[in-house]
């Protein structure tokens, strides 16, 4: 299933800037639009890999499931580097270049761990630069709504991996109390799960529909203090799949025709050829891996318009491979003889691409 530009969560960030007077580029959702006149408080919350399939682990009933006024697709790799990416920014990953956990830097000549800036090839030689910092910086739809906005207060809210950030959801949520008490306010609230621990336990599981009712939990304290003019939008950036893993460190005879490591995500991966083997590495491949991936050549990953439009990011093409392989199915490509993950994205079935907008209201 390939994203639909035009009702993605990207969407929904087009929708609040274009509610602020901010020029954007990308088509606004009518009837979110609809919903935020007259708004004072706005909160966009995007919970991480919560899905339209992983809402199924709770019932019918619950405020969240009650309250999908819509279903939207992810962006393409529908994975947190890419996904939250488009939404915080509010551009494609074509434009924005966030592609995937793993990126090539062509300045350190090593895949970069995109979030955390460690060397994804040797976690031990530290990089000398901050690749995110330097070469994949953006304006946020927080920057740009206050340039138009001034006296409107701005609040990014992120967890505890990042500086200011909260210790837990519990305390995003008092966090956003609060703010509610001011005049006007714009928020963006992420959070970390539902994603960690289904990539721990699989899309369904006891432990996962626990920890969605906690998260319910507080978001129904939230709801309890809306006032009249305040609005909670919540999405999530992509969902996620039962996985079977692809031992890629087997095929001696595929890693051989490579440049350098496979790169981006274990589900959606970029190979990067030398001179001369395309015809060899298709065949190869193909032999290997044919019934579990498709290949798919950088141009028509372009041509088809996955990675969305606009203008594209100078560094792209260093990050998209002479081929992607991407699968639908359950498979995902390991590089090391560990599996640690039951569940995981970035690849095109609709249970990765498919997210809810659920939209509360006191």
């Amino acid at each position: 299933m390939k994203p639909n530009y035009k009702k993605s969560i990207l969407n929904v960030s087009n929708t609040i800037l274009a509610h602020y007077g901010v020029k954007h580029d990308y088509p606004v959702l009518k009837d979110l639009s609809k919903q935020l006149i007259g708004k004072k408080h706005i909160m966009l919350m995007l919970l991480d890999g919560m899905g339209m399939n992983i809402l199924k682990n709770i019932d019918k009933k619950s405020i969240l499931r009650q309250n999908v006024k819509q279903i939207l697709t992810s962006v393409y790799p529908p994975t947190t580097v890419a996904a939250t990416t488009s939404v915080l920014s509010g551009v494609a990953p074509y434009v924005h270049g966030h592609v995937g956990w793993t990126q090539y830097s062509r300045f350190e000549a090593t895949n970069v761990t995109v979030f955390t800036n460690e060397n994804a090839d040797n976690e031990s030689l530290p990089l000398k630069e901050n690749f995110r910092e330097k070469h994949l910086a953006f304006e946020t739809i927080l920057d740009k709504i206050k340039q138009v906005n001034p006296t409107l207060i701005t609040k990014q809210l992120m967890p505890s991996f990042a500086v200011g950030g909260y210790p837990s959801f519990q305390a995003q949520v008092d966090a956003l109390i609060s703010l509610n008490k001011e005049e006007s306010s714009f928020s963006y609230t992420y959070h970390t799960e539902p994603d960690s621990t289904i990539h721990e336990y699989g899309v369904r599981n006891d432990t996962v529909k626990s920890l969605l009712l906690s998260l319910e939990t507080e978001i129904l304290r939230l709801k309890e203090i809306l006032s009249k003019d305040s609005i909670l939008i919540i999405i999530a950036d992509h969902g996620l799949i039962d996985v079977e893993p692809v031992p890629l460190y087997d095929q001696k005879d595929l890693l051989e025709l490579l440049k350098r490591m496979p790169s981006i995500e274990p589900r959606s991966t970029a190979f990067f050829l030398k001179d001369g083997v395309q015809e060899t590495f298709k065949k190869r491949f193909k032999k290997h891996f044919g019934s579990k991936f498709k290949l798919y050549r950088k141009q028509d990953i372009y041509k088809t318009g996955l990675l969305g439009y606009g203008e594209k990011h100078p560094l792209l093409d260093d990050f998209i491979g002479d081929y992607m392989a991407i699968t639908k199915k359950r498979y995902f490509f390991t590089r090391t003889e560990e599996n640690c993950f039951k569940a995981h994205h970035a690849g095109l079935s609709k249970k990765e691409m498919l997210v809810p907008l659920i939209i509360i209201k006191n």
